[in-house]
């Protein structure tokens, strides 16, 4: 009668559980959901509710200036447009050295910089997990607000080797927060327990902002609890989310995976299958007790030593079926099975688990489990998260657990096999327990979450823990025998396609990608493929396409996935034999550009980098045939080449390439070549390069933006090691609207000290390096340029901190270094100075935010003290000034990063600074500063017009305000708006128009006391 109360009690809290739990990536067990409990759909489960949220993919360009030099593939979100994936050629993070703060505070820098990209909102980045894989550290990123996360927000970013990002994977679903955490969570938990009344183990509870589509088509996040309770029925593992305004239950998952005396231990197992001949073999990794002595574990072949007083004996041995690494569990009693007895003998005491003592599944469990368990850490020594006695739970059946007698699954908890109904009892073999061992390592990769429970995620899941189980078995079936007629219940060596075989049931849809897996090892051999296909998964993909692409990434040997990898066709046939590669991305991929003024393939130039008028230019390329959607064979490629600017005359700018296979770098067989116009005044030209096929959608596009003829300014990255801050100095020229040229852009053939030369002015900055920088041959280089005559900015907080520079520092440009690191934000300038007049300086806000190291100095007359540090002792100097009467040279030494000057509170930007400066050393074109009336404004002319896809706008503003721009197109329809506070002085304004049609608009921008329009031309 007790045993029956239970099993009523048991299906009682069933019940209630159906009617709080949605299908729940219904308990995915080994065989299909119709053979294991349903769950009604309400409330609805989290993938249900997660899943149309940001929308569908869409191929979209990303933002050029996310990398310039090359461009990177993407996938957006269609309902948010924020990025889903996206790779291409390493991008510089800098040198994220090798400790996780170091690697944590470059992701979080980008992760910061691309927010809005990512759909994070003003949301707090966070780091969630650094794990490493092979030459890969992948770094999940969570948004948080006000230390909440965001659920089910990622941002996982793949580095390779040399410290470069080449992939991303990202969800965002904004900032936008709905009510407040009214109730508690001790009533929250409250709530969760009353709507679900079973014993409970454990109950975890945080706080989370759930995102939902609110009426309006926008994106909330809502307020909750989320509430993990750990049940004592393996079955019901529920994680309720609960308002945190109003009490209700509003999502649930139920995280359940479906699918010296000396002795010798050692037991009964089927190698395989149920209906093989049992074998005895040692069982290692055993408990084994000796009252009165210790407790031991055996080793690998089931023997065990201790050592003992045979004076003593007899001695009792206690045993059970509980190791370092498994523990079998009978149900329904759940007890583990034991026994004991009594020995005199200290020299060989056997211990046999046969049918006397144990029943026959759970002694297959036992040595199974030990076995997999090995067997993953010859793939992954230091994978441990598994290190422990795993629960094997067996003899699942009976009154109130019939839908379980013909199934096998995994938990948080571990794994567990029904008794066998209509089929065998799956613990029988050995393929369906490394099958469900399986989905525990996956569950150890990626979290327990809904991700991985239902749609391509949940098939992937299935996928991997058929595939191991099938390679290690060495043949693609799995659990042959188990079913009526000995038929097995899947083959991995099938012919499902992708997407049209989708059935929305994760372990027929796991057959596509189980199937890719398989046909892939028949190739590349067991070994690799394990490997391969393993550590893949720590890039985070949650659907077919992104997870072909951490393959492909796992196979690369260069951290470079854009040029290819070693296996990349073979990988590419076997996934696109089932259907699955990389999807709607550009075909075509830029892995080098070369731009020349030699005399080398019809060029015409002085061999001086620089692209002035009269010379003919050429341009050469190898560019990459990649994995995405597309034909298969091999296909035409043809180039070209085309300009917005009048000044360039394009030669030869249209070539057929010829045949071109994926997984193939290719190269312009004849170089492009183009003329600078004789009369070109200084300025700018974007060259647009495009390779395409006779009917391909989606060709591979990239972009220059080169400088025409001699601009009066260099600008000088010196270090290579650290992240890049140029585009601090680019933006602040662009915005003075101030000509210049980087050095290391084009392919530049001279000595440093011959290109110097060429220019007369250099911006010299060091950025966040303090190794490598200001060598001896840049030393020599700057000595004489000044020499000659020219203006130097040498800017940087670790550029003092040379040893060998001091001489330098003294003698060139009058400097002494006092101090090596200030502790110090805010730089005031000097009242009459010619160039820090008026000028505050702040290094905190939304500059570079990188002056960890900046210096304090003192000037060596006859140079003069320009600028200081405030609210530091003494007041030291933060920059000197100093003009050589003779050769006329001027230069100025900052003991800080130009690039971390913030506007915030109405400081100076880094604009305002070089404009400073620039002025004092008389730049041809700098700009001068103009005082407007009140509530004015002026605008320069956009740049570049014509445009291709974004262009900027300078606007100059006498007071702090509003402006309104608003864009029309040649009908007077309004196309795009916008209304934007602006700081006083210049601000460029970006707009986008990707979106927009090749055409002539007129943009007008006006505020209370003025109003502007002007034309600009979209070219795509």
């Amino acid at each position: 009668m007790v045993c029956k109360l239970e099993m009523i009690k048991r299906t009682l809290i069933l019940f209630i559980l159906l009617l709080i739990l949605s299908t729940v990536n219904p308990v995915q067990a080994f065989l299909k959901e119709d053979s294991s409990v349903q769950m009604p759909a309400d409330p609805p489960k989290t993938s249900s509710l997660l899943g149309n949220v940001a929308g569908t993919l869409t191929t979209q360009p990303f933002l050029s200036q996310f990398a310039p030099a090359t461009g990177w593939d993407i996938l957006l979100y269609e309902k948010t447009k924020t990025v889903s994936r996206s790779y291409g050629p390493p991008l510089d993070l800098g040198n994220i050295g090798n400790t996780e703060n170091a690697i944590a505070d470059a992701a979080l820098e980008f992760a910061n910089t691309w927010s809005g990209e990512f759909g994070f909102g003003i949301s707090t980045p966070t780091i969630y997990s650094i794990k490493q894989a092979l030459n890969w550290t992948i770094i999940h990123i969570q948004p948080e607000i006000d230390g909440v996360p965001v659920y089910d927000s990622f941002l996982i970013l793949s580095i390779n080797q040399f410290g470069k990002l080449a992939s991303l994977k990202a969800q965002g679903f904004g900032s936008e927060t709905v009510g407040t955490f009214s109730i508690s969570s001790v009533q929250a938990i409250s709530i969760a327990q009353k709507a679900f009344p079973v014993e409970r183990k454990d109950c975890m509870v945080k706080q989370v902002y759930m995102p939902f589509e609110a009426v309006n088509k926008t994106i909330n996040l809502r307020c909750a609890y989320e509430i993990k309770i750990t049940s004592s029925d393996p079955r019901l593992q529920p994680t309720l989310f609960v308002s945190a305004e109003t009490g209700e239950i509003i999502a649930s998952e139920n995280r359940v995976m479906f699918d010296d005396m000396v002795g010798r231990t050692q037991g009964m197992y089927y190698p395989m299958y149920g209906r093989d001949d049992l074998e005895l073999d040692a069982f290692q990794n055993e408990w084994v007790g000796i009252e009165g002595v210790d407790t031991l574990i055996t080793d690998d072949d089931g023997t065990f030593v201790i050592e003992v007083d045979p004076q003593n004996g007899p001695f009792t041995i206690n045993n059970s079926l509980r190791g370092q690494w498994v523990e079998t569990v009978r149900f329904p009693d759940e007890i583990t099975t034991s026994f004991s007895f009594e020995t005199e003998d200290i020299e060989n005491v056997e211990i046999t688990w046969d049918d006397n003592n144990s029943f026959s599944d759970e002694q297959n469990l036992y040595w199974h489990v030990n076995f997999i368990h090995d067997y993953w850490k010859t793939i992954e020594n230091e994978f441990d998260d598994l290190d422990y006695p795993l629960t094997a739970g067996c003899n699942l059946g009976g009154e109130g657990w019939e839908d379980y007698e013909d199934n096998a699954f995994s938990t948080l908890g571990g794994i567990y096999f029904g008794r066998g109904n209509r089929y065998d009892n799956f613990a029988h073999y050995a393929d369906v327990i490394w099958h469900e061992y399986g989905h525990s390592v996956t569950g150890e990769i990626y979290g327990w979450g809904g991700g991985m429970l239902g749609g391509e995620g949940g098939a992937m899941n299935e996928a991997w823990a058929d595939y191991f189980g099938c390679s290690i078995s060495d043949e693609s079936l799995i659990g042959e025998g188990g079913l009526m007629g000995n038929r097995f219940m899947r083959n991995l060596d099938n012919n499902r396609h992708y997407p049209e075989d989708i059935r929305d049931e994760v372990h027929y849809d796991g057959l596509i990608i189980s199937g890719a897996m398989w046909h892939s090892r028949e190739v590349l051999g067991q070994s690799y493929c394990d490997s391969l296909f393993h550590f893949a998964r720590y890039h985070g993909g949650r659907d077919f396409r992104s997870y072909f692409l951490d393959v492909l990434l796992t196979d690369d040997d260069d951290g470079d996935i854009s040029n290819g990898s070693p296996n990349y066709r073979v990988l590419y046939d076997q996934f696109q034999r089932h259907g699955i590669d990389l999807g709607e991305f550009p075909h075509f991929t830029f892995s080098q550009i070369t731009i020349a003024d030699d005399d080398v393939n019809g060029a015409e130039g002085n061999n001086n980098g620089i692209w002035e008028p009269g010379e003919t230019i050429r341009i050469d390329f190898d560019f990459f045939r990649n994995a995405s959607n597309g034909p298969t064979e091999n296909i035409d490629v043809f180039a070209m080449l085309e300009t917005n600017s009048e000044f360039i005359e394009l030669v030869e700018n249209d070539r057929n390439i010829g045949e071109v296979q994926v997984g193939k770098v290719a190269e312009l067989p004849e170089s492009f070549l183009f003329i600078v116009n004789e009369n070109a005044p200084v300025g700018y030209a974007d060259l647009f390069l495009t390779i395409y096929t006779g009917n391909e959608e989606y060709p591979g596009r990239d972009s220059l933006h080169i400088t025409i003829g001699m601009p009066p300014v260099l600008l000088v990255k010196d270090g290579d090691s650290k992240n890049d801050r140029t585009s601090f100095y680019t933006d602040a020229l662009d915005d003075i609207n101030l000509k210049y040229t980087e050095f290391g852009i084009p392919m530049m053939q001279q000595p440093l000290q011959d290109q110097l030369n060429l220019f007369e002015t250099v911006i010299w900055f060091t950025g966040d390096d303090y190794e490598g920088i200001l060598n001896e041959e840049d030393r020599a280089g700057m000595t004489e340029y000044l020499a000659n005559g020219n203006n130097l900015l040498l800017t940087g907080q670790s550029a003092g901190s040379v040893p060998e520079a001091e001489d330098f520092f003294n003698n060139v440009l009058f400097a002494r270094n006092t101090i090596d690191s200030v502790r110090g934000v805010a730089i005031t300038g000097v009242e009459g100075d010619p160039i820090s007049n008026d000028l505050r300086i702040l290094l905190i806000g939304d500059g570079a935010r990188n002056q960890r190291r900046p210096g304090a100095i003192e000037a060596i007359a006859p140079a003069v003290e320009c600028f200081h540090w405030d609210r530091v002792e003494n007041n030291p100097a933060a920059g000197l000034r100093y003009e050589n009467e003779e050769s006329g040279s001027k230069s100025v030494y900052l003991s800080f990063g130009v690039e971390a000057a913030s506007s915030n509170g109405g400081h100076s930007p880094a604009g305002e600074v070089l404009t400073s400066i620039l002025s004092w050393f008389e730049v041809l074109n700098a700009p001068q500063l103009e005082l407007l009336p009140p509530g004015a404004f002026q605008i320069d002319n956009p740049y570049p017009n014509p445009f291709n896809s974004l262009i900027k706008l300078p606007v100059h503003l006498s007071q702090s305000g509003h402006v309104n721009l608003s864009v029309y197109d040649i009908t007077g329809r309004s196309i795009w708006s916008s209304k934007q506070l602006l700081n006083i002085g210049l601000t460029t304004i970006p707009i986008d128009a990707n979106s927009w049609s090749t055409g002539k608009y007129i943009l007008k921008i006006d505020n209370t006391k003025d109003s502007k329009v002007m034309p600009i031309i979209l070219v795509k």
